[in-house]
């Protein structure tokens, strides 16, 4: 903000030898609302505090002539009513933090007016109401000009007028201490939060735990703490004891409806590192409602503390915020009345607004975190956990650091450099990967005991080769990810620091998957273009039909007998002619489709039937497969889900599934039947696929 450029006007002087000045040079802030919003008023006009002269001019005389860090004083009079109250608006860095009125004896002013005594005014910060005290910690977080002028932080203005106090000479020179006034400000707004009714990020009944501890075995299950870590040696204290003093800090659950991990990472952690967190829902949780575990949060539908909270505890996350770039890269946000930084940790990050160049929200939400409600903000979790053992906060960090890794072949952290991290940090950066449901119904040795299954899996499981998830194989990930191979790192965890960075592959399944994702991205197009000099039209390549249905479905074997194939005809010239002589015919590409079966299915279904000019299979791709009607008797989508039922929330058709990954996998799809694979299910990330083999082939002609 600009100074002040020099003063002019008539010259009084106060008791305590200040001079007043006329300020109508001074530099001017942004003209704001109470509300917080930008004002559509013109700028206001500086008051003059001259006193021995009230005709003409503004109608109001006034001044700031004290500030001591923490409380700031002045006065004011109205030339027509020199006795009658003013009302004052007090501004701090573009945040509105009060209104007072002049109600403090000032006789140096009395004295000059021959007036009421009672025109001095007050504001101390320690008496703000939470949210304002919160909102000066946030803005006065990003100051960092040392030292700084008191000019440049406080805005005073008459309220409800278009006229502004000046500050006194002495205040005008005023230097301020900025560390001094931000560790000023954090104390006062510490005993402030403390006070927030259902506030869940200070206790103050932390001292009274021990004494209290008969009262902290409420919610404590003994014999489910048993059954669950049956590992654990507890021979020597209680189970409550041990979790008390250690099994918390391992990420143990004290019951089976409270999760110690997801408890701190969304409600304690932050504002109460040393705190055990059943202690802590106990003493203060309980009391606001505050959730246990990730059911109640998605039933809340969201738990977040407050921007002052998180402030407060961890005042290092302002440090990562850059105001002007925000403000610059969302103007939007200046309409509003909250400062930036606010803004960003109570609404911005949940619109996927960036805090600086330096950090990308979405990114880091959606490689490290699970990416729904029970999110924290993401500068926090990187504040609280990524940041300390080097995650990126960027895609072009990651791919830089992912492209080092390869042409060193090495991990950016070690073995023992995982091994060091805290259970914590890693039962936070591995829960997104971790399918707890899965585990149960995958292993029902574990079931049957009622063990506690991620501690399982992070001590014992993965040791044992088992997989954490459907898409995550154990095994495979050692074996093709880890540098090292057989490792003593957990690889879930390794996944979730390095793998998942450097997008490496969890199962031969994902890895084909994903190499079928860049070939579609490379010749989606191309394939566009080719089936267009075709000669047919080309709406039936959209959406990927080629990949996902036809190519799965097409048989080479029936193909080759029924059009009598050399076999010097490779496999991808057999379905390059499929493509161009009988697909834009209409013809299936092989048994899996029945027109008879599929004419019945669209009259027993009742939607529209293909008219003449259409052929069954291409009326079947555009519109049968939307509507879940299967393209063959032999596969009812019904009975595969009663045999598969882990595939009850598959986002696409089952017939899909079946064809694409089921017959991979072994799975049945008759009751009566049991299919065998047409490829082994550790079939070889290396082996091409029909796509892969297209691709070749359309590139080689263009």
């Amino acid at each position: 903000m600009a100074k002040d450029s020099g003063a002019s006007g008539d010259i009084a002087t106060t008791s305590n030898g200040d001079t007043l000045i006329s300020e109508r040079d001074a530099a001017e802030p942004a003209a704001l609302e109470p509300n917080g919003q930008a004002a559509s008023a013109p700028q206001p006009i500086d008051v003059t505090p001259n006193l021995t002269d009230l005709s003409g001019g503004p109608p109001y005389r006034g001044c700031v002539d004290h500030f001591d860090t923490r409380v700031l004083r002045g006065w004011a009079i109205h030339t027509g009513e020199p006795g009658a109250a003013v009302a004052i608006d007090v501004w701090f860095l573009g945040v509105f933090l009060a209104t007072t009125i002049t109600r403090i004896n000032r006789k140096d002013i009395a004295k000059l007016l021959n007036s009421s005594d009672q025109a001095g005014f007050s504001l101390d910060l320690g008496e703000l109401p939470p949210e304002k005290a919160g909102l000066v910690a946030a803005a006065f977080n990003h100051q960092t000009a040392q030292p700084a002028m008191l000019q440049d932080l406080f805005q005073v203005y008459i309220h409800d007028a278009p006229y502004r106090l000046p500050l006194s000479r002495s205040l005008r020179e005023m230097e301020l201490d900025v560390l001094e006034i931000k560790e000023t400000l954090r104390a006062i707004l510490v005993p402030v939060a403390d006070a927030l009714p259902g506030d869940p990020a200070r206790s103050a009944l932390t001292e009274n735990i021990v004494a209290e501890q008969d009262d902290m075995s409420e919610g404590f299950d003994a014999d489910y703490y048993r059954r669950a870590h049956p590992w654990v040696s507890i021979a020597e204290m209680s189970p409550l004891q041990h979790y008390l003093n250690r099994g918390w800090r391992d990420g143990l659950n004290p019951s089976k409806d409270f999760d110690t991990v997801f408890y701190r990472l969304t409600v304690s952690g932050l504002t109460h590192p040393d705190t055990c967190p059943l202690v802590h829902f106990n003493t203060l949780g309980r009391k606001i409602g505050a959730p246990r575990n990730r059911a109640e949060v998605l039933a809340m539908g969201g738990f977040a503390l407050l921007p002052a909270q998180i402030l407060t505890a961890r005042p290092d996350v302002a440090d990562l915020f850059d105001q002007e770039s925000y403000i610059a890269r969302y103007p939007d946000v200046m309409q509003g009345d909250l400062p930036p930084l606010v803004h960003y940790l109570s609404i911005g990050w949940l619109e996927g607004r960036n805090p600086s160049d330096q950090f990308e929200t979405t990114y880091y939400r959606e490689t490290f975190m699970r990416n729904d409600a029970t999110d924290i903000c993401p500068l926090v979790h990187f504040v609280q956990y990524g940041g300390g053992i080097g995650l990126p906060a960027t895609r072009q960090e990651a791919n830089r650091r992912a492209v080092a890794m390869q042409k060193a072949q090495m991990d950016h952290l070690t073995e023992p450099q995982l091994a060091m991290i805290d259970a914590e940090t890693a039962a936070v950066l591995c829960a997104p990967h971790f399918d707890g449901e899965f585990y149960h119904r995958k292993y029902v040795d574990l079931a049957a005991v009622d063990i506690a299954l991620f501690p399982h899996f992070r001590d014992y499981g993965w040791k044992e080769r088992r997989n954490p998830s459907q898409g995550f194989d154990t095994d495979y990930y050692i074996r093709n990810a880890m540098r090292t191979g057989d490792c003593s790192v957990n690889p879930l965890l390794h996944y979730a620091v390095v793998g998942r960075m450097a997008q490496r592959m969890t199962s031969a399944l994902r890895h084909i998957e994903m190499m079928e994702r860049v070939a579609d991205a490379k010749f989606g197009d191309a394939l566009r273009e080719v089936m267009g000099k075709l000669g047919f039209d080309t709406a039936l390549v959209d959406f990927d039909r080629i990949r996902r249905l036809v190519l799965p479905m097409f048989s080479l074997a029936h193909y080759r007998k029924h059009r009598n194939l050399d076999p010097s005809v490779s496999d991808v010239d057999a379905f390059l002619r499929y493509l161009a002589l009988d697909f834009t015919g209409g013809h299936p590409p092989g048994p899996l489709f029945s027109a008879a079966h599929y004419l019945a299915e669209v009259k027993r279904c009742g939607i529209t039937r293909p008219s003449a000019d259409d052929k069954p299979f291409h009326h079947w791709l555009m519109h049968g497969f939307a509507a879940g009607i299967s393209p063959t008797p032999m596969f009812v989508a019904d009975e595969y889900l009663a045999l598969n039922p882990d595939l009850a929330d598959y986002p696409s058709g089952l017939f899909e599934h079946f064809i694409r990954h089921g017959h991979h996998e072994g799975r049945r799809f008759k009751k009566m039947l049991t299919f065998v694979p047409a490829l082994a299910t550790d079939r070889s990330p290396q082996q091409k696929t029909p796509t892969l083999l297209f691709l070749e082939k359309v590139s080689e002609d263009l």
